[in-house]
């Protein structure tokens, strides 16, 4: 793992300097070494994280044996030998060498196809000096981040923005209405970023750039998998252990201490028992690490969540003898410049951000073991276990009416409500206007932004609604894959110095999750049916058997209140210094901290917090406590 950068400067001619300044921008992003090259009006940059064995001979830019092309790459392949035998390497060099002289091998052989033969997370870009071209590619899900600007005789890329405003390529501006959208939960193009002319190679896809001309190609598409069918189920299952098992080894490749994520759920839990069983073959351990409420904070029972997940995941742990299960008490109170760090590291504001402290603490306790690879199943819900309830719609929409009434009754057989069930099967075809009340109706809260602290002068955007008239598994796997990965996982390297890792977004599995038929995921009313027959004897009865959901952040009452003079002091910055005037209600959010909050929701918490961060986002704020804990590590 690593951080790129370059700049390509046709007028000037001058590209060196720049890329300097933005590698010393993206330090946290790589601490263990930097390579250069200038090439005049060309220049390339690279930080190194050393993970692997072969990440000590790596040494970037990388250059081919006649000279013409350099690469720079960021990230980690886990079909090397697969591309040895293409590439008729020799054992030696297959052994040796780094990942990113395979990325430039293949570039070789294949040139604009190469990242279709590439399994991983990756982000790579070639330098053509002959073409006096840029290719630029993206891993299928965008697990590595990579972000650009193009104005009048300039090409910049980097890891991320921030190493395109220290190049000097463009200028820091927050796109407002990109952001409106973010605080709305809108769904945004994949492309997009929160700063104004700041673009993100989407994942899946690779551009060429030329003096002329910026072209955009989507090498991986899910629409273009072959279906696969088997005659029993069993198959569907035996093939995916095959995969899965398979991807967790990949994952685990790494000369570090791996920990992993443990929450009371599936995927979770899968991850970690099929590592944990892995590496008890390597005579190696496995800390797991699982946030759990503030010591002696207790709370209602409540039929559909789960406020303490530690009982749950112990289960999980007590499972596998080399597991060493470690929770993660959540901050007694708000912590200000861990949210700060999050935004600043991933370049937009956290999302969940009542989760963001226990999360920073995760972290940081998990580096302070040693650890330095950490794995994760974000993804999980999407593919090995997906409910599988979108296939109601689906029946729906192709009047497969017969086999509708039998999900319905194998559902309500299982408990599940009529209101519940006339959701599920007709979201996709309700105006997002009405989801509110649909999702009360069926014994939901409700989603979206109330509007209490957002001004109107921005237009509405479309989008929000878009994933909602999705009437498919396979249309809603595609448009997350769509909307990338980096997101969520790829910005822990430049937080703590952990590179994290999901198995269930690897390329094999999304591939398999999209091919197979929706009756794997959901039939005759069971919910998750692949993923419960996959980890059936893996993961305890009491896991499997658990309906609710795991409520993270459930003490955030506890927290709101301790923190009440610094949310004070917080509105009252915003209404002398905000940066979002034209976006924030400040005298609104200042209304809310000193008089209801206490009495408000989750929901309204979390979209006030939302909003404040979003502004310290806005007015970068967090510069100075980021660089104060980028040196701190050293």
């Amino acid at each position: 793992m690593s951080a790129i950068a370059g700049v390509y400067d046709w007028r000037a001619g001058d590209a060196g300097p720049a890329v300097r300044k933005a590698m010393q921008a993206l330090q946290r992003h790589g601490r263990d070494g930097e390579g250069f090259w200038d090439g005049g009006e060309i220049a390339l940059g690279w930080r190194k994280t050393v993970l692997q064995r072969e990440d000590f001979a790596d040494v970037q830019p990388l250059t081919e044996s006649s000279g013409v092309r350099r690469l720079v790459f960021d990230g980690r392949l886990d079909n090397r030998n697969e591309l040895a035998e293409a590439l008729q390497l020799s054992p030696e060099r297959a052994r040796e060498w780094p990942d990113s002289r395979y990325a430039l091998a293949a570039f070789e052989k294949w040139a604009e196809q190469s990242p279709c033969y590439l399994l991983g997370d990756f982000a790579f870009v070639v330098w053509d000096g002959v073409k006096r071209e840029l290719f630029l590619a993206r891993d299928h899900v965008g697990s590595r981040p990579l972000v650009y600007c193009r104005r009048d005789g300039l090409f910049a890329f980097a890891t991320s923005a921030d190493g395109l405003f220290a190049a000097g390529a463009i200028a820091r501006v927050i796109d407002e209405p990109a952001l409106l959208g973010r605080l709305r939960h809108e769904t945004p193009a994949p492309e997009a970023t929160l700063f104004r002319n700041v673009l993100r190679l989407p994942g899946g896809h690779s551009a060429t750039v030329s003096e002329s001309a910026l072209r955009i190609q989507q090498y991986w598409r899910l629409e273009g998998t072959p279906d696969i069918r088997f005659a029993r189920h069993e198959e569907y299952v035996e093939a995916l252990r095959e995969r899965y098992e398979r991807t967790v080894r990949n994952h685990l490749r790494t000369i570090h201490p791996v920990g992993s994520h443990l929450s009371s759920g599936w995927d979770s839990g899968s991850v970690t028992a099929v590592a944990a069983k892995i590496l008890a073959g390597e005579g190696r351990s496995l800390p797991a690490y699982t946030g759990v409420p503030t010591e002696g904070w207790t709370a209602s029972a409540d039929r559909r969540h789960i406020f303490d997940e530690g009982p749950l995941a112990a289960e999980v742990a007590k499972r596998y003898s080399n597991i060493k299960h470690v929770r993660i008490p959540a901050p007694e109170r708000l912590d200000f410049e861990a949210y700060d760090r999050l935004a600043r590291c991933s370049g937009a504001p956290m999302g969940a951000v009542l989760n963001a402290g226990w999360y920073d603490l995760l972290h940081r306790t998990a580096r302070g073991q040693g650890v330095r690879v950490m794995l994760v199943g974000s993804k999980g819900n999407l593919t090995i276990s997906s409910d599988g309830t979108d296939r109601f719609a689906s029946l729906l929409r192709h009047g497969r009416f017969g086999e509708l009434a039998a999900e319905w009754s194998g559902s309500r057989r299982r408990g599940r409500s009529y209101a519940g069930l006339l959701y599920s099967t007709i979201r996709p075809f309700v105006p997002p206007n009405m989801m509110g009340a649909m999702l009360r109706l069926a014994g939901g809260q409700g989603t979206g932004w109330t509007g209490d602290v957002l001004r109107k002068t921005l237009p509405d955007r479309v989008g929000r609604g878009e994933s909602r008239r999705i009437a498919s598994r396979r249309e809603f796997l595609t448009l997350a894959c769509k909307r990338g990965h980096a997101e969520t996982i790829g910005h822990t390297l430049a937080a703590w110095d952990i590179d994290s890792r999901d198995p269930t977004a690897a390329k094999q599995i999304v591939e398999f999750c999209y091919a197979i038929p929706d009756e794997q995921f959901h039939f005759r009313g069971e919910p998750r049916r692949l993923m419960r027959r996959l980890m059936t004897g893996v993961l305890p009865p009491a896991t499997l058997d658990e309906k609710r959901r795991g409520l993270q952040a459930a003490d955030y009452p506890a927290a709101i209140a301790a923190s009440r003079d610094r949310l004070i002091a917080e509105a009252d910055r915003l209404a002398d210094r905000g940066a979002l005037a034209a976006l924030l209600d400040y005298g609104q959010i200042r209304r809310i901290v000193r008089c209801s909050i206490d009495t408000s929701s989750r929901e309204q918490v979390q979209q006030l917090l939302s909003a404040i961060m979003a502004d310290r986002f806005a007015g970068n704020d967090c510069a100075e406590e980021e660089s104060k804990f980028v040196s701190a590590l050293g």
